[in-house]
């Protein structure tokens, strides 16, 4: 074990030591402490400006005090993390505060603590002489016994902060806690603490938190916040409920780009749907995690900004946009991500879906109860609407790229053929279909048709898909072309008898790699001519990477 410099061998030590270091690094080294002993020799570590320490199990304290009020000065970053005997970062106990040095850790810009298990306090000791003035991001991550970041003389000095991230700190309750001293002091800043740099708020896994301060006395503002995301416990205070409402919802909500909320509050999960429903015009991504909700929307509803929209983990959830007249108005989504919402049944109404004109990438993973990608009453009223007014709407998904369906045993159809002439998947290039035991088809031949850019299909473990395709009576010509399909790869298919009806005949031009694996019933064939296309029907020939097995 390499117990630290120690100044208490003086002479041994160069007076220069570490004068000019930038740098420093250690990893995985038994260091009980950086410097120990006596007062270090002139100028140790004053050019320092980052410092990396890593897996140093041994170690207990990084920077005494006297270290502290000597060095430092150009300190910007700090990465500390796997160091498991770490009870505190800054000690600040026991400090002489020199005239000429008012302020300590002015310069630090950076602050990144990671899966420090015994790691009580980052400033230890009274903080009224340091100023984090400098700072503009904080990453805190399983630090499992730390209660609070910041006293209330530091998140005063917090101006530049842009981004705050605390993730997996069990025992945290507070961002900020009010000392005794501090509570007596005025201190000129009133009970309101502005952050007006902060842009990105992430607290997430704190099964204790409370609230932001641990006074009710006070409240902290963001103006410049873009990017909340608040996965907390139900026992958050009211206080803090109303601070969000307040804060963030109302006074924010024009500037704020990306919103996740999860594991909250029924009072403050209401609150952030009604208040979508006054408009997040700019807001890009919106997550919904482990909230009880039941209808995502009820009422007209426009997010014209939406790009992301995820709802992951909503128990309660029976709908997406409840009706054919109820409108879900998302214009510019691109991605929609639906994962383990067990009581959903139906994906779209062909409203909802008429307004996803741009959506690119389709996720439903773990949805149990999911019977239905579209609710076909409301697909026949749509119909009857559109026959009555005589209204030319575009084709639904006709930028839709990629499908993921997993894990929803009891889906029966992906497109019915009720909605084919509905439907146009032009620029579908990616279908992956796994663990979905219900549907017995996917596409019609209609739909088909229209599959110019599909580059892979993955089919697995769907236990009565009997056909990829259906035919749907539509055309004549049997002879269809999937002129970009790379990919087929079909497993343990044990209902499938066809890829498309008797009499279709099938070419793709671009195919490498045909992949059929424990489908025992299927009788469809694949050839390959001279041009290297491939077929639906004769032997497998050897020009193509082919693998069969019907075992």
């Amino acid at each position: 074990m390499v117990p630290s410099i120690d100044m208490t061998q003086q002479q041994d030590v160069p007076s220069n030591a570490f004068a000019n270091l930038m740098n420093l690094s250690l990893d995985s080294v038994g260091l009980r402490e950086i410097c120990s002993g006596g007062r270090p020799p002139r100028g140790f570590l004053e050019n320092l400006e980052t410092l990396t320490i890593s897996g140093c199990h041994s170690m207990s304290c990084i920077f005494p005090s006297w270290v502290l009020i000597q060095s430092l000065r150009k300190l910007k970053e700090v990465i500390v993390w796997r160091c498991g005997e770490l009870e505190d970062v800054f000690q600040l106990e026991g400090l002489c505060y020199a005239k000429e040095n008012p302020f300590l850790l002015s310069s630090l810009e950076r602050l990144n603590l990671y899966a420090l298990e015994n790691l009580r306090y980052i400033w230890k000791g009274p903080t009224q002489q340091v100023s984090l003035q400098s700072l503009t991001v904080v990453n805190v991550e399983s630090c499992n016994k730390l209660g609070y970041l910041f006293t209330l003389s530091l998140a005063r000095s917090l101006l530049q902060l842009e981004q705050l991230t605390v993730q997996c700190c069990r025992s945290l309750e507070h961002i900020v806690e009010i000392k005794e001293a501090e509570e007596n002091v005025g201190g000129g800043g009133g009970n309101d603490v502005i952050f007006p740099k902060l842009r990105i708020l992430k607290l997430d896994g704190l099964k204790n938190f409370i609230s932001f301060f641990d006074s009710e006395n006070y409240s902290s503002t963001w103006p410049a916040l873009q990017e909340l995301s608040l996965y907390l416990p139900l026992n958050s205070t009211t206080s803090f409920v109303a601070q969000l409402e307040a804060n963030v919802l109302q006074t924010s909500k024009e500037k704020l780009r990306v919103l996740e909320v999860g594991i909250i509050s029924d009072q403050l999960c209401n609150s952030v749907l009604a208040q979508l429903i006054h408009g997040f015009q700019n807001l890009e991504e919106l997550k919904i995690r482990e909230c009880r909700v039941q209808v995502l929307s009820q009422l007209e509803l426009s997010l014209p900004s939406l790009k992301v929209l995820e709802l992951i983990f909503l128990v309660e959830l029976e709908w997406l946009c409840k009706g054919p007249t109820h409108l879900l108005s998302l214009p510019n989504l691109k991605k929609l991500d639906v994962r383990r919402c067990n009581r959903l049944r139906h994906m779209f109404s062909p409203s909802l879906a008429r307004n996803l004109l741009q959506l690119e990438e389709l996720i439903i993973w773990n949805c149990g109860e999911l019977e239905q990608m579209f609710i076909e009453d409301d697909a026949a009223e749509y119909n009857q609407t559109l026959s009555k007014d005589h209204l030319q709407w575009p084709l639904l998904f006709p930028n839709l790229s990629s499908i993921d369906i997993k894990w929803c045993d009891k889906l029966k159809s992906m497109f019915p053929v009720s909605m084919a002439h509905l439907l146009s998947l032009q620029n579908l290039t990616t279908l992956v279909l796994d663990n979905c035991q219900g549907p017995t088809h996917l596409f019609s031949s209609t739909v088909a048709r229209n599959l110019l850019r599909l580059e892979s299909i993955y089919i697995w473990n769907c236990g009565e898909l009997e056909q990829i395709i259906v035919e749907d009576h539509t055309k004549d010509d049997h002879v269809l072309l999937l002129p970009q399909l790379k990919e087929l790869n079909l497993r343990d298919l044990q209902s499938l008898v066809n890829f498309c009806p008797v009499g279709y005949h099938f070419i793709f031009p671009s195919l490498s790699s045909l992949e059929v694996l424990r489908c025992p019933k299927i009788t469809t064939r694949f050839s390959v001519d001279q041009n290297r296309s491939v077929h639906a029907e004769a032997e497998v020939l050897t020009n193509v990477d082919v693998v069969v097995d019907k075992q």
